[in-house]
């Protein structure tokens, strides 16, 4: 009688320290998946403010550019009116557009 004693602790030791060893290794597992996902969601936060502050850049360096070629269009066309009055010939002004478009939502 005291080997089967000893022989059932021993498996339900098993048994425990199997359940105990699978537990702690899926708790240890979701800890290291939630913290990649934390630290990929900051990634990606840093990620996306890069990409609005160089798209709000380009906006802004694409209407400085686009008021430029309108004075420049505006010139040729007064120098050309005035080498050539006859002529109805003229280059187009072109419009700043200020509506942005929010790149945020």
């Amino acid at each position: 009688m005291q080997w089967a004693l000893t022989l059932s602790g021993f498996i339900f030791g098993l048994l425990l320290g199997f359940a105990g060893k699978t537990f702690l290794i899926r708790n240890r597992h979701s800890r290291q998946n939630d913290d990649a996902l934390t630290q990929t969601k900051i990634e990606f936060s840093q990620y996306k403010q890069e990409v609005t502050d160089t798209l709000d850049e380009q906006h802004k360096q694409l209407s400085s550019l686009t008021e430029q070629l309108s004075d420049m269009n505006q010139k040729w066309n007064e120098a050309s009116q005035i080498l050539t009055p006859n002529s109805d010939k003229l280059l187009s002004t072109l419009v700043k557009n200020d509506s942005a478009v929010d790149t945020t939502s």
